[in-house]
């Protein structure tokens, strides 16, 4: 009788500890930031937003551009809008868990007499070119460099834009954002 209580106490101890092995073998481990997967959007039919799908959003949606404004970056959506009355500007908005980031491209703005006259916003010159950053409350707070991206028309402009709940996005962030998309502009 002993010896059956104690086979199956053994039993017991012997299931438990498979038991445990079983869920500890499979427990899931963290193994660090997942990579960066551009998600896939279907193309819009029109042709304004196709524009912007295929020339804009490739700028704005790449790692080293939405790694500075988000870590990871998540993309949970994309966007595009255009001017229909001549096509003076492609837009494309990132929609990450936190934030929102907007590139508008466009011609008609010229950035140098825009910053002289400018009574608020910082001016600077990034990549020798003349910019301004602003920020303003929107739908949340939101930041945006202007730049001239052409150096041979002084009316071509590049706008990028963080949105985020939390604050502004600062200015050394919007620089580096555009140097890394303005040369791309320039192709």
């Amino acid at each position: 009788m002993r010896g059956q209580k104690f086979l199956g106490w053994l039993g017991v101890v012997g299931m438990s500890g498979l038991l445990a092995y079983a869920l500890y073998a499979n427990w899931p481990r963290e193994q660090g930031p997942r990579p960066y997967v551009a998600p896939t959007f279907a193309e819009p039919s029109e042709a304004g937003h196709k524009r912007a799908f295929h020339e804009v959003c490739p700028l704005i949606n790449r790692p080293e551009v939405l790694v500075l404004v988000e870590t990871p970056p998540e993309v949970h959506g994309q966007g595009t809008s255009y001017d229909p009355d001549g096509m003076s500007y492609l837009s494309c908005n990132i929609k990450l868990p936190t934030r929102a980031v907007r590139l508008d491209v466009g011609r008609g703005v010229d950035v140098a007499a825009m910053t002289e006259a400018a009574t608020g916003g910082h001016k600077l010159t990034v990549l020798g070119r003349p910019a301004i950053y602003e920020q303003e409350h929107l739908i949340a707070p939101t930041a945006r460099l202007t730049i001239a991206w052409d150096p041979s028309d002084p009316s071509a402009y590049a706008s990028i834009a963080v949105f985020q709940n939390d604050g502004y996005a600062d200015e050394a962030t919007l620089v580096r954002m555009a140097e890394l998309i303005v040369p791309a502009l320039a192709k």
